[in-house]
């Protein structure tokens, strides 16, 4: 099962939230579509900013399903993720919108590297899933500037952020990631609070920007001589409580119960076996 039954009950919760506020709070017959991972596809405005990764990710998620079709090995994955950094390539060179949707030769190297770092994990380290973090790595450099254009928002008068800044941020996140994966300093950290943490950066990230972010300008208006700083660090709190609220009590009942009803519903049944009748009483 993909993490969308894991997912699904906080983007609901979140979204709701969100869209209480936002463009969609006066459009509720178009609401639920709206709050969906196919709003984007569908012409509809966003429940929030943060919203369109949904589309991005939900095609992940399908073309991650496809791979068991032809068999769920080692080496069909190694080769799934050389071929679609090469299909990246290909996209890129044609300009084509059908090809974008279908490869997502904007995120291409950032899937690789997250699929081959998991393979590292369970598998262990090679030179071969190294050149292909390498190979990885150097592809998501070469699209980040249309990347950070796509979605970087900036006053008037100002600047995107420039390339040099966006690849050194990269650099240290994939860093991080392969010490805290790839039997690293950062892997035997054992601290349970950090499952928590990890928990909570998902509805942090849903609500930070149509809550988080209007929430500190709200201080800052109400209260001038609090500063732009400690209004900052009081959203930030405000948010992280609001994030482990909906991991308690949204995520994690519901996510059960959603996994366990999508699991057993999609097993294998044989479709030529007779109904079981029962007889009413």
């Amino acid at each position: 099962m993909t993490p969308r039954p894991r997912c699904a009950p906080r983007d609901w919760d979140c979204g709701t939230a969100d869209g209480a506020n936002g463009p969609c709070a006066t459009a509720s017959s178009r609401y639920p579509a709206a709050g969906s991972p196919h709003s984007g596809p569908l012409g509809l405005d966003l429940v929030d900013g943060v919203s369109w990764t949904l589309w991005v990710e939900a095609r992940f998620y399908v073309l991650m399903a496809l791979l068991p079709v032809f068999g769920l090995s080692y080496r069909r994955v190694v080769a799934c993720c050389a071929a679609w950094l090469m299909a990246g390539v290909v996209a890129l060179e044609l300009r084509s919108p059908l090809l974008d949707e279908f490869v997502l030769p904007r995120y291409t190297g950032l899937f690789v590297a997250g699929i081959v770092l998991c393979l590292m994990h369970r598998f262990g380290q090679s030179l071969l899933l190294w050149l292909l973090l390498g190979f990885a790595w150097a592809y998501e450099l070469t699209v980040l500037e249309l990347r950070v254009a796509d979605h970087a928002t900036v006053p008037p008068g100002e600047s995107l952020p420039s390339w040099a800044v966006c690849a050194a941020v990269l650099t240290v996140c994939l860093g991080l990631l392969a010490l805290a994966g790839v039997q690293g300093p950062l892997a035997r950290l054992r601290w349970r609070p950090l499952v928590t943490a990890g928990g909570l950066t998902y509805p942090f990230y849903l609500v930070h920007q149509s809550i988080g972010i209007p929430l500190a300008k709200g201080l800052i208006r109400a209260f001038p001589k609090l500063g732009p700083l400690p209004s900052m660090e009081v959203s930030v709190v405000c948010v992280l409580a609001l994030s482990l609220l909906v991991h308690t009590a949204v995520e994690r009942p519901l996510g059960r119960l959603l996994r366990h009803r999508l699991t057993h519903d999609a097993r294998v049944r044989d479709l030529g076996a007779k109904p079981v009748l029962t007889r009413a009483r």
